[in-house]
């Protein structure tokens, strides 16, 4: 009786390691956007106001180590900008109504640094199932940050929670009372550009040294504690068979 409750405690002890080691090795996720092993999500370009009557501009450059962006603003659209566009999807795909998913992280990490300006937006655009227009580019819900940044390169880590769609956006797509969507499973595009405080008619500068993408494997987790649940059962039963 004794050994066979040993072999079954011990059993049951192996088992739960065993999937403490999976979920240690495999419950983390991430995705390099730059620099990407991928070249289907390496092709960054500039973008700048050109598509809202501004003048600002921009070019792009890739060196061995990082992404740099020389950009010039300029006065013609109500918020001048220039950035660098990572899109997740080409034009094919959003006819098709495929998107990235982006809803399996939770926190993305940006090394950049910049010329002059102290700051720094991050934003994701994502497709809105009752306003995006495949065509109409500008119809893209904006989800945004803006960080620090300085002269070094410097790493900002932020939860995608802190991403939000800015007020000129609903102005600007007319809605009146703005919610909290994301649809980051429908994501289409990552952009780095220009923070506040841009001066007009200056060279600036933005480097990239990376961006990636953190989060958990939610499906793991219920794997894991399923089994866990499982194993813990099947381990009771076993034991009180035995005492009988």
């Amino acid at each position: 009786m004794k050994q066979m409750r040993l072999r079954l405690t011990v059993s049951y002890v192996m088992s739960i390691m065993a999937l403490g080691l999976v979920w240690f090795v495999f419950h983390k996720t991430s995705m390099n956007l730059y620099p990407s092993p991928s070249d289907k999500l390496s092709r960054a370009v500039a973008y700048t106001d050109a598509m809202e009557s501004g003048f600002s501009e921009a070019s792009l450059k890739q060196s061995a180590d990082f992404l740099t962006l020389d950009f010039n603003l300029h006065s013609g659209s109500a918020h001048p900008y220039a950035g660098i566009a990572f899109p997740l999807v080409d034009d094919f795909q959003k006819i098709a109504n495929k998107f990235y998913d982006l809803s399996m992280y939770d926190s993305v990490s940006v090394v950049l640094r910049t010329a002059r300006n102290s700051h720094a937006t991050v934003s994701i655009l994502t497709s809105d199932p009752m306003i995006t227009r495949p065509e109409v580019s500008q119809s893209s819900r904006i989800l945004e940050t803006e960080i620090p940044a300085s002269r070094s390169f410097e790493e900002v880590r932020l939860p995608l929670s802190a991403f939000v769609t800015p007020e000129w956006w609903y102005d600007r797509v007319g809605i009146k009372t703005p919610d909290n969507f994301q649809y980051l499973n429908r994501a289409l595009q990552v952009r780095v550009s220009n923070g506040r405080g841009g001066l007009l008619g200056f060279p600036d500068q933005i480097e990239i040294k990376s961006l990636r993408f953190y989060g958990e494997r939610d499906f793991l987790k219920w794997g894991v504690l399923g089994i866990f649940i499982l194993c813990t059962s099947l381990y009771v039963a076993g034991l009180r068979r035995l005492h009988g």
